[in-house]
């Protein structure tokens, strides 16, 4: 869904990646579940990247906020 980074030199990417899943058996009904998950990296090629989840889209950016801000 979504790919940026921050400025250096306090370097940090994410990645928002959303998954859905149907809930009932019809495709008709279309009762769903959205699950938001943001990848974070503190340089190119980082061995350890973080994972975090959000229930709801409008959460994204105050948890990318307080990830990068917590390991800024």
């Amino acid at each position: 869904m979504d790919w940026q980074a921050s400025p250096e030199p306090q370097r940090f990417t994410w990645q928002v990646i959303m998954h859905w899943y149907q809930l009932t058996e019809h495709y008709s009904d279309d009762q769903r579940a959205e699950l938001w998950e943001m990848v974070l990296t503190t340089h190119l090629h980082d061995p350890e990247p973080t994972h975090h989840l959000a229930l709801r889209e409008d959460d994204v950016p105050l948890v990318i906020a307080r990830c990068t801000a917590a390991t800024a």
